[in-house]
């Protein structure tokens, strides 16, 4: 494999730090789970970047002949979650609805690809309740003052993902009972899996079920677990999130995970970093705080908002400026501009090319995409791929494609070339979604 243009897709997994070339468990099919939004409070610009890289990888491996299985979750009952409720007066289920509502607006805006079916942690009890029932029965998980807590000393490996040093782990034991706590913290200690009514506390309405282990509700830390054994199974390809869960909750989730099925959890785990703006991390506080909408009542586009999301590597820190937004807006723009004049004219010429306009699809084989004629669409197609490859570098990716037809004189092209390299760019853009 030549370093430069790899052939298949790398991943930098974050279990090792290493560029891995991406192999999944079972032949031509790809489990994915990844971290949606918690919704207690709508998601911002940066919460929808991570959705975004997320994007671009179910359907990079989608255009490379993947059948891919991805679950997105909603984080719908938590401590945040009860808090706003009761701040707001308001039922549990009507302070989520209302941000799962916008949220399903604007990643439509933003051309995300969602599954049919999201799971909530609210739909998922009992799965929760059956972890929970099995790890307690195995010793890794036991009963205090009406909470269920996972005792993390007794996983072999626990907090690999992060890098743990687990030579600090406490002599005494240490328990942690919130859903989650503020910061790029670790706590050293077991960690809560289930609050019952009795440990008192906020539970407004819709916020606690009647179980086999108790009248309370599951906690964040087994959340996640029940959505990806009862919609994937015990075992799955690839973790997605943000960079911020790589403190404590993706190692939660592993330890959770294999402790109850006593199989590898994921093989791949990817971790997006931040978006800041103008170079300060976004919070209430500071006022910085940006949505969608911020940017589209400038007069942006949703496109325009999703090339810049997408333009920087996802594993690069993102600094918004309205600058850096003007600037994006041109450039991919300007890709449009060139990519008009190799679509226009062309309708007639694809009659007959497939229900979607698109031919040439990939082969039965993932990650063996190559078209099999030569001419300028090979040319095109194998600059975008070099670069997705590489760990999906859209930004790079998107650049290749302006060079490589910046090179390209539309009215020099034969018939049969200009119509396999619009279907190609019809390809391309079934991926990144911003051509068009």
């Amino acid at each position: 494999m030549n370093a430069t243009q790899p052939d298949y897709l790398q991943l930098m997994n974050t279990l090792g730090r290493r560029l891995e070339t991406f192999e999944s468990r079972t032949p031509g099919e790809v489990r994915i789970f990844t971290c949606g939004p918690s919704t207690y409070r709508r998601p911002h610009i940066g919460n929808y970047r991570s959705f975004l890289y997320e994007d671009l990888l179910v359907r990079y491996l989608e255009y490379l002949g993947f059948r891919v299985l991805r679950v997105i979750n909603f984080t719908d009952v938590e401590d945040k979650t009860l808090s706003e409720a009761v701040e707001q007066g308001e039922s549990v289920g009507s302070v989520t609805g209302r941000v799962q509502e916008r949220f399903f607006e604007e990643a439509e805006s933003l051309r995300l690809k969602l599954p049919d079916e999201i799971p909530r942690a609210t739909t998922s009890v009992d799965t929760a309740v059956e972890i929970i029932e099995a790890l307690t029965a195995k010793g890794y998980a036991y009963r205090h003052d009406g909470k269920y807590y996972f005792d993390a000393s007794r996983v072999k490996g626990f907090g690999r993902l992060y890098g743990l040093d687990t030579s600090r782990w406490p002599n005494r034991r240490v328990r942690f009972g919130r859903d989650t706590y503020e910061g790029r913290r670790w706590n050293l200690g077991d960690f809560v899996l289930w609050h019952g009514v009795e440990a008192g506390g906020v539970m407004p309405e819709g916020s606690s079920w009647d179980t086999a282990i108790g009248s309370g509700r599951p906690s964040w830390n087994v959340q996640d677990p029940a959505m990806i054994v009862a919609n994937l199974g015990p075992q799955i390809d690839i973790q997605c999130g943000g960079i911020d869960n790589l403190f404590r909750h993706h190692d939660y989730n592993i330890a959770v995970m294999e402790a109850y099925s006593g199989k590898e959890f994921a093989r791949y785990f990817l971790h997006g970093e931040h978006l800041v703006v103008d170079g300060e991390v976004m919070s209430k506080s500071k006022g910085n705080v940006l949505y969608a909408e911020h940017i589209l009542d400038e007069g942006y586009e949703p496109y325009h908002l999703r090339y810049f999301l997408m333009h920087e590597h996802y594993r690069t820190k993102l600094n918004f400026t309205w600058d850096a937004m003007a600037q994006a807006a041109r450039w991919i723009d300007g890709l449009r501009e060139v990519i008009s004049g190799f679509l226009d004219g062309t309708a007639e010429e694809r009659v007959g090319a497939g229900d979607d306009g698109i031919t040439g699809g990939p082969t039965t084989e993932p990650q063996t995409g190559r078209a099999t004629t030569q001419g300028p669409a090979v040319t095109l197609r194998s600059a975008f791929e070099s670069a997705m490859n590489r760990d999906l570098s859209g930004g790079r990716a998107l650049s290749a494609v302006f060079d490589e037809l910046s090179r390209i004189d539309p009215n020099a092209l034969s018939t049969a070339d200009r119509r396999e390299l619009v279907d190609t760019i019809a390809r391309i853009d079934s991926v990144v979604d911003v051509l068009r």
